[in-house]
């Protein structure tokens, strides 16, 4: 990756294959179980788990994790997960998920406090809570959910694994036993925070009984804990709060059809006839009020749909008879599920043309408007596609999705500059963001500032978790500029010695392993 203007192109940095990472704080040993725990909470939950693995964090096991070492905790935790590739990385996508998930934190414990919400690329029926307040979903989740409120039951679920400090609660309780103990009492825990006592067993495997009925016990209760909580964020949030219960209902009822295939929510959220009657025992508190669903749920499930399609030309034409007979739940989601089919069969004309009309129904839906403007832009209508995003910018000035689709339509029509006065702001409030920082990178490079587009690079591959191309982006930089302002040299120091203490942790932790 020497040169920026050639090599930070608009594909997501986390997907490419450079694979690396850790942590840059040195935290004190008392972590280490913790550290321990989450390699093996990620072997036993997630793909290709080498890419989650966590360095080393410290020293004594006698004192309690503080707010300040979880958040760092959590930002190394994101930084593992996005290096695995799994992160969906679109924009309007991102936003929902992070709108739906600020709701719901609104209305509970944790209001003011920032949590972080991200989708993944996996059809397993699952979600989880990480450090930090970062919480996954998987894709396949969504896809199974019949209504929003029922995909927010899960996440007001995993809210409140962290506003009743779990995490914390589970290094406290590990302490009074030994350092083997301790670390194997928290995977199997942390697998319960994913979900329940199931996932737990299976990490706990082998150990001694007692250990192994502490671990199940605890989870047990947070679990109980953790739905109670859930339905009252979920009912003072303006969901159904019976939308937990029915969706526990249905996926206990999948037991029976997958037999010992269970989907993975059922591993780690084991349910049972008594869970379901206190959901809805709890949710019978609150009176019934309808509740009004977010259109870009059902926009999101439709694109997952496509998006997951082998064979859209097999898809068209069962949509268009859906269409015909009123076979839908959203007559302008299964539009747009046509349009994203056409354009996949490899029909954009058609495609475009069923956006267009949906775009002007719908102004105000950002996934309709980057959808088309990506759809002219593969067909050469650059300008066009640019006059899109710009409509849709008269609806929500401050979009961020359709203001990163503009950014990256600008670079693609030699406007860099304008570019980089988009991305700037986007990026002053997201500044972890790897996409947005690969933009700017490309952006800097276009327009000739070479400095600038090697230091975002490198940010954009930290970030990321690909800590190893992050020091060589800052190394040619180096090499390539021999007189660097005395500041800019500087700060270009301080971050490279952060890069290269993250990547003397990580080989620490593979060391010692």
């Amino acid at each position: 990756m020497n040169n920026p203007d050639t090599s930070a192109h608009d594909r997501n940095p986390a997907q490419r294959s450079v694979s690396d990472g850790g942590m840059h704080v040195s935290f004190t040993h008392r972590l280490v179980t913790l550290v321990t725990a989450f390699s093996l909470l990620f072997s036993g939950t997630l793909a290709n788990a080498r890419f989650y693995d966590l360095p080393n964090l410290g020293s004594s096991a006698d004192a309690v994790m503080t707010p300040a070492e979880e958040h760092r905790l959590g930002e190394a935790f994101m930084r593992r997960i996005r290096a695995s590739g799994e992160v969906i990385d679109e924009p309007w996508v991102n936003d929902y998920i992070q709108h739906l998930g600020t709701r719901l934190t609104e209305h509970s414990e944790a209001a003011g406090k920032t949590f972080h919400f991200f989708v993944l690329d996996k059809p397993t029926i699952n979600a989880f809570a990480g450090p930090g307040g970062y919480i996954g979903i998987h894709s396949g989740l969504i896809s199974a959910a019949r209504s929003e409120s029922e995909l927010a039951a899960v996440a007001g679920h995993e809210i409140a694994h962290v506003t009743q400090h779990h995490l914390a609660q589970f290094y406290a309780d590990a302490k009074r036993l030994s350092v083997p103990g301790a670390a194997l009492l928290i995977a199997s825990i942390l697998l319960g925070a994913v979900g329940g006592a199931q996932a737990g067993i299976a990490a706990a495997m082998g150990s001694q009984a007692a250990l192994l009925q502490h671990q199940i016990d605890f989870t047990r209760a947070n679990e109980k804990e953790a739905d109670a909580i859930g339905i009252d964020i979920l009912a003072e949030s303006g969901y159904d709060p019976s939308a937990m219960a029915t969706f526990f209902n249905r996926m206990g009822k999948a037991t029976r059809v997958y037999n010992t295939k269970l989907p993975k929510f059922l591993l780690t959220h084991p349910i049972s006839s008594e869970r379901i009657a206190e959901a809805q025992g709890r949710a019978g508190r609150y009176p019934y009020r309808q509740t009004v669903e977010d259109p870009r749920f059902h926009l999101l499930r439709a694109w997952l749909k496509v998006r997951n399609d082998e064979d859209p030309d097999l898809r068209v034409p069962v949509l268009r008879k859906q269409l015909q007979t009123g076979s839908y739940r959203s007559k302008t989601a299964k539009q747009f599920e046509l349009a994203l089919a056409l354009d996949k069969a490899g029909k954009p004309g058609e495609a475009s043309h069923v956006l267009e009309n949906l775009r002007r129904q719908h102004p105000e839906q950002a996934a309709i408007a980057i959808s088309l403007s990506r759809i002219l832009t593969k067909q050469g209508q650059l300008a066009k596609a640019a006059q899109v995003l710009r409509a849709s910018l008269k609806q929500a000035p401050e979009n961020r999705p359709v203001l990163t689709a503009l950014a990256r339509l600008e670079i693609r029509r030699d406007n860099p500059k304008k570019a980089i006065t988009v991305l700037k702001p986007l990026i002053a409030a997201d500044p972890d963001n790897t996409s947005l920082l690969a933009l700017l990178a490309l952006a800097q490079g276009r327009s000739g500032d070479r400095i600038s587009a090697y230091r975002s690079l490198a940010e954009s591959y930290f970030q990321a978790g690909k800590t190893i191309a992050a020091i060589q982006q800052l190394h040619i930089l180096k090499r390539e500029f021999k007189n660097l302002d005395y500041y800019v040299a500087s700060s270009i120091e301080a971050r490279l010695d952060v890069f290269e203490q993250e990547l003397a942790a990580i080989k620490a932790r593979k060391k010692d392993r």
